[in-house]
């Protein structure tokens, strides 16, 4: 079950660019805990993160702040997909499965492996920065995401994690 999208800052035009910025806090299960290749949250929408439908930029950045440290050595691996991976059920704190007719709709992965303690009880993991280009379904414009576990993670609460996506537009 993916939380609400909603915006950290305002979208801003620079030189042309639209910089848009998608904060998501999905619900995550405390127990038990996630094994490594489980989804964690469920199927996120990354709500009008293209300036129109069918709309194109790439992903620029990604990290995920959690409120329980989960480890330097377990990342989160979130799959990005250009149009709503509908033939596939992402259920919550199971093993991830991918059916073959979304398997065209992958346009990356982010690797959430860079881990900086921000201090009680904030840990931030982080992608290297990244250029994933996407261009939305031409009625849409949404991406998707499914965030998965790189190996055993135990959270304490239902809102212990919140993604954050940055992305600039054509």
């Amino acid at each position: 079950m993916a939380g609400a999208a909603s915006p950290l800052l305002p979208t801003r035009t620079l030189a042309g660019r639209n910089h848009k910025i998608i904060t998501n806090t999905p619900t995550v299960e405390a127990t038990p805990d996630y094994s490594d290749g489980d989804v964690i949250g469920g199927k996120q929408t990354l709500t009008a993160i293209a300036r129109e439908d069918g709309g194109a930029g790439a992903i620029v950045w990604g990290h995920v702040y959690s409120l329980v440290d989960i480890g330097a050595s377990i990342p989160i691996r979130v799959l990005l997909f250009n149009a709503n991976p509908s033939a596939s059920t992402f259920t919550e704190n199971s093993a991830l499965s991918v059916h073959a007719n979304d398997l065209a709709k992958i346009i990356g992965i982010l690797d959430l492996s860079q881990r900086l303690d921000l201090g009680t009880p904030v840990v931030l993991y982080a992608a290297q920065p990244v250029n994933i280009p996407f261009e939305c379904a031409a009625a849409a414009d949404d991406l998707y995401a499914v965030a998965v576990a790189g190996g055993t993670i135990n959270l304490g609460t239902a809102a212990d994690l919140t993604f954050v996506f940055g992305a600039e537009n054509d």
